[in-house]
C-alpha cells in the first residue's frame, strides 16, 4: 500500500518521474515538499486536537502547538533542501556511481518516509488543517 501511494505521488506531481533518472532535478525535492506539506497540515490538526490525538514525532512531543509544528516543518524543509543540494554537488563534482546511489536513496527514502506518515494519518482519519471539533453541550 505504501509503495502504491509513493508511486501515485510520483505520477501525480509533474516531473516526478525524474526521481528514477540519474541526474539532478528539482522534481524530487518538489515531490518531497508536497508530501511534507500534507504531513504538516495533518500534524497541525493533531496539535489543534490534543484531547483526540497525540503526536508521535519525538522532537515535537505529544502535544505541540500549531506554531511549533509549522516552525519544525519549515526548519526540516530547509535542512532537507540543504542535504539535497549537497548531494547534487557531490554527484556533479565526482561523477561517482556511489554518490549517485546515495542521492537516489536519499530521494526515495525521504519521500517514502513522509508518504508513510501521510498515509497512516489519513488511515486514522486525520486530514490537513481540519477545523477543531467541538463537543456537544
Amino acid at each position: 500500500m505504501l509503495r502504491l501511494a509513493l508511486l501515485a505521488t510520483m505520477l501525480i506531481l509533474p516531473g516526478c518521474a525524474d526521481l528514477a533518472l540519474d541526474r539532478g532535478s528539482v522534481a524530487p525535492e518538489l515531490a518531497w515538499d508536497a508530501v511534507a506539506a500534507v504531513d504538516m497540515g495533518q500534524t497541525v490538526t493533531i496539535a489543534r486536537e490534543p484531547s483526540l490525538y497525540s503526536e508521535t514525532n519525538e522532537v515535537l512531543g505529544p502535544h505541540p502547538t500549531p506554531e511549533h509544528v509549522e516552525a519544525y516543518f519549515a526548519a526540516f524543509a530547509a535542512l532537507h533542501y540543504a542535504g539535497s543540494v549537497w548531494l547534487d554537488r557531490e554527484v556533479d563534482a565526482t561523477d561517482s556511481k556511489a554518490w549517485r546511489a546515495v542521492r537516489w536513496g536519499w530521494r526515495l527514502l525521504t519521500i517514502e518516509d513522509e508518504t508513510r506518515a501521510v498515509v497512516h494519518n489519513f488511515a486514522i482519519g486525520i486530514t490537513p488543517y481540519a477545523p477543531v471539533q467541538r463537543s456537544p453541550k
